[in-house]
């Protein structure tokens, strides 16, 4: 899925836009050389309906508004009248992260519906809640190099702790001229009680063995490389897991596919036949785990081949 931000009316207004999109292609003799194709999109809609539709509805919010009016003043409400005739400004949405319950290890993320232009982060303020008193602590934040709709808050977040962040109006600008209405967000993080701790042991480790936490529809939730035969996953969400482990041959921390013209097979892949219940203030800790002991093919526990196979 390709998705565009467009500013020029002159564009967006068009009935069609060619796109020139340029990628490798196999050519008669089987060489990858660069192909150019052209895409004419057309939308769902064409402007001139657009058009009408956004007239009706101004219409119908017309006679809304003039029977709100209307009632209002039969009522003699002359606040609410004020209220009903203040200008309607529109702000950029925006989504800040929040909870009462979250994990240490969550994401803080502020998500916006278009790119942001300008992000002044003197006016996002962080704030640690100690006993009845905010006290302003350091934080970093970052831009998510795939999702450009996203920033990352990074915070000293402390189990059991209450943090709030803050973001003074108009300090951020998006593509199309909007500004934000003041955020906050509190966030309460679990204590250390309301943790699992897992602990995964191999016999006959090798260099390269690398562990996987998967939640029970078979995504990675942790990563951790194997050291002296055993690896500990702490601050664990109470949940059902399961364990795989894989051979990282190249040392890049992440299990690759085969490549055909290198004639290089997939890094090796071991599951443990089975789910652990971790449940809070909880430590569980696997007995030695050989991994030639289950056939390769019996190894992967159901539940995880049923979902790949909804997918």
């Amino acid at each position: 899925t390709l998705l565009f931000w467009m500013k020029d009316t002159a564009v967006y207004y068009m009935d069609t836009l060619s796109l020139a999109i340029t990628y490798m292609a196999s050519d008669t003799n089987s060489v990858l050389v660069p192909t150019t194709d052209t895409l004419n999109l057309s939308p769902k809609k064409s402007r001139e309906k657009i058009l009408k539709e956004m007239a009706r509805k101004a219409e119908d919010d017309q006679k809304e508004f003039e029977k709100k009016l209307r009632r209002l003043e039969r009522a003699g409400d002359s606040a609410g009248i004020a209220k009903l005739l203040e200008p309607k400004i529109d702000f950029i949405s925006a989504s800040l992260t929040s909870g009462s319950s979250m994990s240490i290890l969550s994401d803080v993320t502020l998500t916006f519906k278009e790119p942001v232009t300008f992000l002044s982060d003197t006016a996002i303020h962080l704030y640690h809640k100690v006993d009845s008193l905010w006290e302003s602590v350091p934080y970093e934040i970052e831009h998510d190099t795939i999702n450009i709709l996203r920033y990352y808050i990074y915070g000293e977040w402390r189990p059991g702790e209450t943090f709030r962040i803050n973001i003074d109006s108009a300090s951020i600008q998006g593509l199309y001229g909007l500004h934000n209405q003041p955020i906050e967000s509190t966030l309460r993080f679990n204590a250390l009680n309301q943790y699992s701790t897992h602990t995964v042991n191999v016999a006959n480790p090798q260099p390269g063995y690398t562990v996987r936490l998967h939640n029970n529809s078979g995504s990675v939730v942790r990563t951790e490389t194997l050291e002296n035969g055993s690896v500990d996953f702490f601050l664990l969400s109470p949940a059902e897991y399961y364990v795989s482990m894989f051979n990282d041959e190249n040392g890049n921390g992440k299990w690759d596919t085969g490549e055909y013209e290198s004639k290089r097979h997939a890094e090796s892949v071991w599951y443990i036949n089975r789910p652990w219940n971790l449940k809070q203030d909880w430590t569980h800790e696997t007995d030695e785990w050989v991994v030639d002991n289950t056939p390769l093919t019996q190894q992967k526990p159901d539940k995880l081949l049923k979902e790949k196979t909804k997918k």
